[in-house]
């Protein structure tokens, strides 16, 4: 008992008790037996005291690591589905990333080819307008020599 009482700091009124019969007679009176129950009665109460707060702590102690333990699980839960989330929002990101730069290639080739369609459709509006050009000299070319030519004819039949 007097063991148990120091291993858990607490004091012993049987070792205070032990210390001051120093010299123990092989019998021991009915004072000292009643002495010595009465110490050990008030051991075991402070010690069953002190045992019962300790199992009273480790149990709230028990409580709180479990609500801790599942705190910590659903906080567990809750990042891997933001985990998830980020994930999928950089798939998708990068998804639409993807998507745009297609949809610019494929309107810078759509533009490119009506750049080279109006650049062709130029040429030959410029080709056709020189040709229009050049008939538009000869009939004007024609006109005077036929207007010089009547002239000449309107001398002689005058």
């Amino acid at each position: 008992m007097i063991n148990i009482c120091n291993l858990y700091n607490l004091p012993s009124t049987l070792a205070y008790h032990r210390c001051s019969m120093s010299t123990i007679p092989e019998w021991l009176s009915s004072d000292d037996i009643n002495h010595w129950f009465d110490c050990q009665s008030k051991d075991f109460d402070r010690l069953s005291k002190h045992i019962e707060y300790l199992n009273n702590t480790l149990n709230k102690t028990k409580n709180d690591l479990d609500l801790s333990e599942n705190h910590c699980k659903q906080q567990n839960e809750i990042n891997q589905r933001l985990q998830k989330i980020i994930q999928d929002d950089q798939q998708l990101k990068k998804n639409l990333k993807e998507a745009h730069e297609n949809k610019l290639i494929e309107i810078k080739n759509e533009y490119d080819r009506h750049e080279v369609n109006f650049n062709e459709q130029i040429k030959l509006l410029t080709t056709q307008k020189n040709n229009l050009e050049q008939q538009l000299k000869e009939i004007n070319d024609e006109y005077i020599s036929r207007g010089e030519q009547l002239q000449k004819l309107g001398k002689f039949v005058l």
